[in-house]
């Protein structure tokens, strides 16, 4: 609506304009009687009325010239942080399948001792990866959410990716290999893996918040073509 506002509101207004005068070309005489009877200055009457309404339609213009530009002005200083608010929003629905995928292998509370998969061990090293990535500090600075949990949450996820990335005698297969989980870092692991799945919940929730407040605004979004 307001971008059919600002594209038509000029021409309608120089249509209005152009079509008062013809009709007083056309009929001026009718035109006489009907807008000047008992008028004895008709003439300079109309002139300050019409001036009147050219200022009122110049200004009008130039207000919304004004609102276009800062309206543009926002979309530039915006751009960036609504590039990042989506890179992390995209980046938490891709963890969620990981999380959800090492949630289940510690469900239980330990100790006890396991065995991960390639698939799982590389889940939790993107897991690592994709938190420990400068747009999600960037992002926590626009949208704040406090960086003492994000940066405790680093440390917990290094720590579990070293505790799974160690070649360890395995019970099942009986020879080293990487993945295996013993019970006295079980629960390490596991709280790791909780606190991921947490902190992902609560990036989604913000970066959601954030992109619709921007397009609770009407305003179009400058990171789509």
């Amino acid at each position: 609506m307001r971008d059919l506002f600002e594209k038509y509101v000029p021409f309608i207004a120089v249509a209005v304009f152009l079509g008062a005068i013809g009709v007083a070309y056309i009929g001026p005489r009718a035109t006489y009687q009907i807008l000047c009877a008992g008028a004895d200055s008709c003439i300079r009457e109309w002139v300050g009325a019409l001036s009147g309404w050219a200022a009122a339609i110049g200004a009008l213009y130039t207000i919304n010239a004004m609102l276009l530009i800062q309206r543009q002005n926002v979309d530039i200083q915006l751009h960036p942080s609504m590039t990042i608010a989506k890179k992390v929003r995209q980046k938490c629905i891709n963890n969620k399948r990981k999380i959800q995928n090492l949630s289940e292998r510690f469900s239980s509370e330990g100790p006890m001792l396991i065995e991960l998969t390639k698939a799982e061990l590389s889940d939790l090293r993107k897991l690592v990866r994709g938190f420990g990535e400068d747009d999600v500090d960037r992002f926590e600075e626009i949208e704040y959410i406090s960086p003492t949990y994000l940066r405790s949450l680093r440390i917990a996820l290094v720590k579990a990716q070293k505790i799974t990335e160690k070649s360890i005698m395995s019970p099942t297969r009986l020879i080293p290999r990487k993945g295996i989980v013993v019970d006295t870092d079980y629960n390490t692991v596991r709280k790791a893996v909780m606190r991921a799945a947490e902190h992902n919940t609560r990036l989604r929730e913000a970066s959601e918040r954030f992109l619709s407040r921007w397009e609770s605004r009407g305003l179009d979004d400058p990171t789509e073509e």
